[in-house]
């Protein structure tokens, strides 16, 4: 028999009797009830009474940066500090930011290794990535390309990813699911609009984990593209009578300075992969020759969204058609000139 969780008035007695463990459960109350200012607060106290998970998620919050600002090093650190002292969830977390070189040198030999000590540790999530990871995600050759169309350029890279990839990345994206945006040519603000009606996961490189960086570069590798050239990776999901109706990737150069055009120059290239295949319709297609793609699971077609002279190509106008049955998940990536600034 499993003991009843204390109430609330329990909660906040321990709290304030110093109880870390208590102060770190009354804040997750206080954030999900909308009190931020009460549970940053009691976040705070909990951190400062030696609990790892108050450390661990603090640290986190300093790498989101959405309650606050961005503070890569003194998150670092305390994800190190959590590590030291047993804190598997960190050691996974450092992985990621180990592979990108956040706050050190990139070393994906490092990474792994301090992977496999999450696992060590218990992380149920480090464990599932290592399962991934040492069947060959990290290091197996790219298929070729093989060519659809030379207006638009365009081609299919089948088995790009092996389908339980396609599969982890849908259930690791599925809470951050939310109604899809385009860019406000003239804010380049996202907003909504009916031009495209899905759900969007869009996974900021610091949040994501050591499968979706290899996921990243391996990508960046078929795309024949540097990785920081990538936007973020995002996963769409389509369901029944869900499109995207005819659009073009590329931006336009007038757009707002919030699309980083003036930095990281012209959208220009576009890879989709296909996460699942039990769905009818939702092919995607380019309205100049009716060319159409549905790939199986791990498939992938890419297409460059500009002309030999990096001018806007017309030819590349395309559509998500819409799901006529089942749920349709597709990975996205857009590619720009230079590196994208997170």
């Amino acid at each position: 028999m499993t003991n009843a969780p204390p109430s609330l008035a329990e909660l906040e007695r321990l709290a304030r009797s110093g109880d870390a463990r208590a102060q770190y459960m009354l804040s997750a109350l206080l954030g999900r009830a909308g009190k931020k200012e009460e549970s940053r607060s009691w976040l705070a106290k909990s951190v400062s009474a030696g609990d790892l998970d108050a450390q661990y998620t603090t640290a986190c919050l300093l790498l989101d940066g959405v309650d606050g600002p961005r503070d890569l090093p003194r998150a670092v650190a305390m994800l190190r500090d959590t590590a030291t002292r047993g804190g598997s969830a960190a050691l996974r977390t450092l992985s990621v930011l180990t592979a990108l070189g956040v706050e050190c040198q990139s070393d994906i030999d490092v990474a792994l290794q301090l992977l496999h000590q999450s696992a060590q540790g218990g992380d149920a999530s480090a464990a599932s990535q290592l399962v991934l990871l040492e069947a060959g995600l990290a290091r197996r050759p790219l298929p070729p390309r093989v060519e659809l169309s030379r207006s638009p350029n365009a081609w299919r890279v089948d088995g790009l990813l092996r389908p339980e990839e396609c599969t982890y990345l849908v259930e690791a994206v599925r809470p951050y699911l939310h109604p899809s945006f385009v860019v406000d040519p003239e804010t380049g603000k996202s907003v909504r609009n009916t031009i495209r009606t899905s759900k969007t996961a869009t996974v900021h490189p610091l949040q994501q984990d050591l499968v979706m960086h290899f996921i990243n570069q391996r990508i960046s590798d078929a795309a024949g593209l540097k990785l920081e050239q990538g936007e973020m990776l995002s996963v769409l999901m389509y369901e029944v009578g869900e499109q995207y109706r005819p659009h073009f990737d590329f931006l336009d150069p007038a757009a707002s300075a919030a699309t980083q055009f003036g930095s990281a120059g012209q959208r220009i290239a576009t890879l989709l992969v296909s996460l699942n295949e039990d769905f009818d319709g939702g092919e995607t297609q380019f309205l100049s020759n009716n060319q159409s793609f549905k790939g199986k699971p791990g498939d992938a077609l890419l297409f460059w969204n500009v002309d030999g002279e990096g001018k806007p190509d017309l030819s590349t106008r395309h559509s998500g058609n819409p799901v006529t049955r089942g749920v349709k998940y597709l990975l996205s990536k857009w590619f720009r000139e230079n590196a994208v600034a997170f």
